[in-house]
């Protein structure tokens, strides 16, 4: 079963207050770009997507189907340093997160906004990443995504579990008015949109449906289907055709279990010469040559190519300068980090500039906290993760976007990825 049927079913046998985390077939089959899928608390489906790095494989090759969560007989009750210290300190991060303008935002549209965003500057992934301007953006924006959800009774401002305060997450509803998906992500979106010159937001919906339900990161396929599309399998622009290589996947035919295993592998297969990959996985939707720090924070994440270690965009400091580029990447990906170990990056956003993560914390375990200390969970953990990569047989070597980004001008801005090896590498000692 894919995950939709496997939480029915579950839920049939365990009562309708659970929560559940599974996989489809994809991770059954071992797929490189295969997900896990959680159930969110609003609609109970499985919609939010544990989604890069292959993990549904690695359940998958363990033999787990799900993992059921029921409610606790007996709550835990947490022993605090400072329980009125904490309760003081929590209160404040409530209001902060709350009252915050990116909350505002999120609140409103989700983190399709980011479209609107960096398609000024010519940030989305275009066709393959092609550094352009995107001309049907009125398509796929917010403008189209509110109007979409208006007309056929959808909602945004939807929280994606119980107790958070931002709501960033929304349903999608098809035409007839029947629940399609939830969780509709600005990667989904612009990966599966623009990245293969599509700007349909129904079709990206039931894109973003079938992989939930499949169990695959909607990053990976998206650039998966453009290098198809790089190679001429399919036409770019093509939604049926585009849908059917995600049918192939659901399906496991011969090209679909390859198609299973990733951009990198597929596009070797192809023969593409513009495989825009680094350390073995995707690059997501933001383009490196006119939003440089992003280029930095894919070259050198452990993970490779993982936007959500450091978004400098949110700053609104990236772009073309290379000059401080290397330091703000070094900066976001340590604070990105410590967020990774503690709480929602959205939610971490909203406290930029407030100790309060530190007093929180000072009222939990006690002793003296400040935000350099908290930071200091970050710094670690990307410490180990380096070990790790090292031990696997990573090198420095490996920090590096692939070689079109630097040789191809984007048409936009005439701009190359233009950070040398040498300074990707003082990216540590920051």
């Amino acid at each position: 079963l894919n995950t939709y049927k496997t939480v029915e079913k579950l839920k049939n046998e365990f009562g309708e207050d659970i929560e559940v985390i599974s996989i489809g077939t994809a991770g059954e089959r071992g797929y490189k770009n295969s997900s896990i899928q959680v159930t969110e608390a609003i609609t109970g489906y499985p919609a939010r997507a544990l989604a890069r790095g292959g993990m549904g494989s690695v359940l998958g090759s363990k033999n787990i189907k799900a993992i059921v969560i029921s409610k606790p007989e007996v709550v835990y009750e947490r022993k605090f340093a400072d329980q009125k210290k904490y309760k003081k300190a929590n209160k404040r991060l409530i209001v902060c997160m709350k009252n915050s303008e990116e909350t505002e935002t999120l609140n409103s549209v989700g983190t399709i906004f980011n479209i609107d965003l960096n398609n000024p500057v010519a940030g989305l992934p275009v066709r393959n990443f092609r550094a352009e301007y995107y001309q049907e953006v009125e398509n796929i924006n917010s403008d189209a995504l509110v109007n979409k959800l208006n007309q056929n009774g959808g909602k945004h401002g939807i929280p994606c579990q119980r107790g958070c305060v931002i709501g960033c997450s929304n349903i999608y509803n098809d035409e007839k008015g029947n629940y399609l998906t939830s969780g509709f992500e600005y990667e989904t979106v612009a990966m599966n949109g623009c990245n293969c010159d599509i700007s349909d937001l129904d079709y990206l919906a039931k894109v973003s449906r079938m992989c939930d339900d499949v169990g695959l990161d909607t990053i990976e396929t998206g650039a998966t289907i453009a290098v198809c599309m790089e190679a001429g399998k399919i036409k770019w622009g093509d939604k049926k055709e585009a849908f059917h290589l995600i049918k192939e996947m659901k399906e496991g035919t011969e090209f679909g279990q390859l198609l299973g295993q990733g951009t990198k592998t597929v596009g070797k297969e192809l023969n593409v010469e513009r495989i825009p990959t680094v350390k073995g996985q995707a690059i997501s939707s933001f383009e490196p040559r006119n939003m440089k720090g992003m280029g930095v924070t894919f070259a050198t994440t452990p993970m490779g190519a993982d936007h959500t270690a450091g978004i400098t965009a949110a700053l609104g400091a990236d772009g073309t300068e290379k000059g401080p580029q290397v330091f703000l990447s070094s900066q976001i990906q340590a604070m990105s980090a410590a967020a990774d170990n503690l709480m929602c990056l959205f939610g971490w956003f909203a406290l930029a500039g407030s100790n309060v993560m530190a007093d929180v914390l000072e009222g939990i375990y006690g002793g003296d906290w400040d935000m350099d200390k908290v930071i200091s969970i970050g710094i670690k953990t990307i410490k180990m993760e380096k070990e790790f990569n090292n031990k696997a047989g990573f090198t420095d070597q490996d920090d590096h976007l692939p070689d079109f980004f630097y040789t191809e001008k984007s048409p936009y801005t005439g701009e190359v990825f233009d950070i040398t090896q040498k300074e990707l590498s003082k990216i540590y000692q920051y």
